[in-house]
């Protein structure tokens, strides 16, 4: 196994002398899979992605449309979405509808893609250039930068003073850091940036077991608290699914990457494939020891981390989460039962991965570009639409407990609020505090920025190379993350199907460009 130099190195950032965790583009990728980027054809034949002088055209038209919504002719726009549809949702969104309508004379189509089957569906239907106007996008689903690359998604740079609410709705360094190739090709859900990673247990269990979460200090740490509970609760899971770089970077802090290849910020050498990286055994063996001791459910394999069904039993005790300000009532909502909330990790930086992980992109294909954009200013801004399409209608799905509070009814519409727009504008749910905004933004606004975040790779030279080695990834992390096979043996399958993918064709190339642009860096 090849270890890489960066890997006992620590990211610099741009403040001198500073040195913080990072964790964000790895636990993501970790906690979620990565998903085989099918090819997307590129409406140009095949040509380079798109600058954002493609968009140029459109910039008159876009500011003329946001003049005076009163004047423009209806349209209805398409927007897909990553999650089922939820309950309630045609009453829900005929509601969201009259608002759009009235506001800038738009309906919208929601179409709801369940979460195992939203990466093929949607590289089939950008690859058959099928018309629509919105699409949902990350770096760990439907993949943002791939798409903006092959030319899917539409550069929004010259649209966006036509919609001088949305661009002003975040700050700079997040528009700066979703960039693909110096443009904009996707809306940044507004949410937690920097928060530290960390797992909710129930706290019913955790009472009746004394457990002491202080003591955690580390993934390995949390072996015994397994053992004590399985012991006693043997129908019960501990966790649906390994994250192993938990352990190695819990305390050096996961370095930068491209492409998951890391990146040493201290020789700007691009190293190994964080996933074959040496550093990552020790994670993989840990892994293997909570299969063995059955700590996973027995689906492990196979089943899809978006189920709730475990939850819904009342039959697993752990999660891996974001260890963010109300996140304890949030998640008491979400799954039905009180939890605690233990972080593992220190805040992190910002990182290119994590100002990607949940955007909304506008299609190549659209015939209402700006229509679209102006939308998308709409539920970035518009309290009442967000609330709206995020907890439904006031008496059916929740009730209203204060001028910007309310208490969601049991069994009722509920749609992820990270997947449509900027989540400060939500309601505050049950008993979240009434700080948890603040606390929220504070923590994005100290958080530090990634060294590599202004970085943007060209993938077009191995975009057929990156294809393999994700399905490489694919077909092995799975098995690695979950301690499915012995994790010495697996790895080295691993690493000869990554050199056979065209490894090092990549970290060539990955080369070429960091170096070019250190060249600019001043």
């Amino acid at each position: 196994m090849r270890t890489s130099k960066s890997k006992t190195s620590k990211p610099r950032t741009s403040k001198p002398g500073t040195s913080k965790q990072t964790m964000g583009a790895i636990l993501a990728g970790t906690m979620l899979g990565a998903a085989l980027l099918a090819g997307c054809q590129n409406k140009n034949d095949g040509a380079s992605a798109p600058s954002s002088s493609d968009s140029a055209s459109g910039s008159a038209a876009a500011t003329a449309s946001a003049g005076s919504a009163a004047d423009l002719p209806e349209v209805e726009l398409v927007w897909y979405l990553r999650g089922s549809k939820p309950k309630n949702a045609d009453s829900v969104i005929a509601r969201a509808n009259e608002i759009t309508r009235e506001k800038i004379h738009a309906t919208v189509d929601y179409r709801f893609v369940e979460p195992g089957d939203y990466d093929q569906k949607m590289q089939l239907i950008m690859g058959a250039g099928e018309p629509f106007d919105l699409v949902w996008t990350s770096s760990w689903s439907n993949n943002y930068v791939a798409n903006a690359t092959k030319g899917a998604y539409l550069a929004l740079d010259d649209y966006l003073d036509a919609v001088p609410k949305l661009k002003e709705s975040m700050p700079d360094k997040i528009w700066n850091g979703v960039k693909v190739n110096g443009s904009i090709y996707g809306v940044n859900n507004y949410q937690i940036l920097g928060g530290p990673h960390g797992m909710s247990f129930r706290k019913d269990i955790v009472e009746k077991y004394n457990i002491d979460l202080d003591s955690i200090k580390s993934v390995k740490d949390l072996t015994p608290i397994f053992e004590q509970v399985k012991a006693g609760e043997p129908d019960m899971v501990m966790v649906k699914y390994g994250v192993p770089a938990l352990l190695p970077y819990g305390e050096s802090g996961v370095p930068p990457k491209v492409e998951d290849f890391i990146v040493d910020t201290n020789t700007w050498q691009v190293g190994s494939y964080l996933y074959a990286d040496d550093s990552m055994v020790e994670g993989y063996k840990l892994m293997r020891e909570w299969y063995q001791k059955g700590f996973f459910p027995k689906n492990v394999a196979t089943a899809a981390e978006a189920d709730q069904s475990l939850e819904q039993a009342g039959k697993l005790f752990a999660q891996f989460e974001v260890a963010k300000p109300g996140a304890e009532e949030e998640l008491a909502l979400k799954y039905g039962y009180d939890v605690v909330v233990k972080p593992l990790t220190d805040p992190l930086f910002i990182t290119k991965a994590a100002l990607t992980s949940t955007l909304n992109a506008v299609s190549r294909t659209s015939a209402n570009p700006e229509r679209a954009l102006m939308f998308l200013e709409l539920i970035n801004t518009d309290k009442e639409l967000y609330n709206t399409l995020v907890f439904g209608l006031e008496g059916q799905d929740y009730t209203m407990t204060g001028d910007n509070r309310i208490e969601k009814i049991p069994d009722t519409y509920q749609f992820d609020a990270w997947e449509l727009g900027n989540q400060f504008n939500a309601y505050f749910n049950g008993t979240q505090p009434d700080s948890v905004w603040e606390d929220t933004k504070a923590i994005n606004d100290a958080a530090e920025v990634d060294p590599m975040l202004d970085f943007s790779a060209d993938l077009t030279p191995i975009q057929n190379e990156l294809t393999q080695i994700k399905a490489a990834q694919k077909e092995f992390y799975v098995i690695l993350k979950n301690g499915l096979a012995d994790p010495e043996e697996a790895m080295k399958n691993f690493e000869n199907k990554l050199a056979q993918s065209g490894e090092e064709k990549v970290r060539t190339e990955l080369q070429k460009q960091i170096d070019a642009w250190r060249s600019t860096v001043k």
